[in-house]
């Protein structure tokens, strides 16, 4: 396992194209897991996709993401530089990880803090975004949705 990053990256889009393996895809995610770089987090977050097969490794992938990321900040901050292209891409996993933000308190402090300074175009997009979340489950999502929404609406 002494590939580069590329490599593994490449081994994983290999396996979700072919979509026939299981155990291919999950071996190409541990190798990934197990280098614990980090600055893949964005390319793993692009290859959510709602119309795949297997929304089971589309969950693998999320989790693997937020493994490589949370504990420095490193994921929060890539999530909120992606987000805007997986919501137009994968609207269901765009809300999903939008949705964990907000139940995250430590990822939901992050985003708010890193909401303005995103580009306006983004900050659109993810606004449109909790503004559905908001709508879909408002007894859930009013208060903390809300909340994201006026920072993001800065």
């Amino acid at each position: 396992m002494h590939q580069n990053r590329i490599e593994l990256l490449a081994e994983l889009d290999n396996a979700l194209k072919a979509a026939d393996d299981n155990s291919k895809f999950l071996k190409a995610l541990d190798e990934i897991e197990d280098a614990q770089d980090a600055s893949v987090v964005p390319h793993l977050l692009q290859l959510l996709d709602d119309r795949h097969e297997h929304q089971d490794w589309m969950w693998s992938i999320v989790h693997t993401a937020e493994g490589l990321g949370l504990s420095g900040n490193v994921y929060v901050h890539h999530l909120a530089s992606r987000l805007p292209k997986v919501a137009t891409q994968s609207p269901h996993w765009g809300s999903t990880l939008l949705i964990r933000v907000l139940n995250h308190a430590p990822s939901f402090g992050q985003f708010i803090r890193l909401a303005p300074s995103l580009p306006e175009t983004d900050r659109t997009i993810i606004r449109d975004l909790l503004r559905s979340i908001i709508t879909d489950d408002p007894q859930r999502f009013q208060k903390s949705g809300s909340s994201l929404l006026s920072a993001f609406a800065t």
